[in-house]
């Protein structure tokens, strides 16, 4: 089996600390929202955004506890499964976004728009569903024993 070298499993706490912290600056961006230009709230917003990608990829680049083969191909058909998902985003994303023009007003269009995170889908994606498919496969190892 061919190794690929990852960060250490402590890792992973201090990735989900990270998307805690950047979770929080996007909430409390949100919330100071009382004034739609303030720069105050943009800064907030970019910080957590910026939090995330990096919390993501501590994440994705983290062994797991007990890192084995059953759970390397679980890495790897998630990576898969993730880019036929990204993949039809973005070919399905010009429709969206047709769509989402006519529905809402240009400036609750451009707010949806900027939520749209390029770097970040990628990675929470594959993050949540290595997480759920990991949690699948152990729930059905407990439940074989």
């Amino acid at each position: 089996m061919k190794t690929f070298k990852l960060l250490p499993h402590g890792w992973q706490t201090a990735g989900w600390t990270i998307a805690g912290m950047g979770a929080g600056m996007m909430l409390w961006g949100f919330f100071l929202d009382t004034h739609k230009e303030s720069f105050l709230v943009c800064e907030q917003w970019v910080i957590g955004v910026i939090l995330w990608t990096i919390a993501f990829l501590i994440m994705a680049f983290a062994q797991e506890e007990y890192e084995d083969e059953r759970i390397h191909s679980i890495r790897m058909n998630t990576l898969g499964i993730t880019a036929i998902i990204y993949a039809a985003m973005i070919i399905l994303n010009p429709l969206a976004n047709i769509l989402l023009s006519h529905i809402f007003s240009p400036l609750a269009y451009a707010e949806i728009s900027t939520i749209k995170g390029i770097f970040l889908r990628p990675l929470l994606i594959y993050v949540l569903l290595f997480k759920f498919f990991l949690w699948k496969e152990n729930r059905s190892l407990k439940y074989e024993e």
